[in-house]
């Protein structure tokens, strides 16, 4: 019945794998995020864990737990709606900053197009 569900297989949460993202990976930064990737398709034994996933890190400082946790549901579901539009093999950490002004899922969507954009991620090429 979850046909719409952010599936597990998205879900980056293995502390190891943030460390290694954020030892290797790139960094990108735009007025809304920062969001350090890595392309694993490098990397035959990350490759079997799966494509295309995500990790999301929002800080106190963002607001209290009822803003955190909407901010964090935006993100999902707009990588949910948007993970067809990113190439494959990219592992990706997003931190959202302080004041990043995220209060609809048009906004989050938005946000997300243009930091995948500046990454150079988006796009179906393989």
């Amino acid at each position: 019945m979850k046909r719409f569900s952010f599936q597990e297989r998205f879900r980056l949460k293995e502390r190891d794998f943030f460390q290694l993202i954020f030892d290797n990976g790139a960094r990108t930064a735009t007025s809304a995020f920062i969001m350090w990737h890595i392309n694993v398709l490098d990397r035959p034994e990350l490759v079997k864990k799966g494509t295309k996933k995500i990790g999301i890190i929002v800080s106190r400082k963002l607001g209290n737990a009822v803003r955190r946790n909407r901010v964090k549901r935006l993100i999902r579901e707009s990588f949910r709606l948007s993970r067809e539009n990113i190439k494959d093999g990219f592992w990706m950490i997003l931190y959202p900053k302080n004041g990043c002004g995220m209060e609809s899922a048009a906004e989050a969507a938005y946000e997300l197009k243009k930091i995948f954009d500046k990454a150079k991620i988006s796009g179906n090429e393989k």
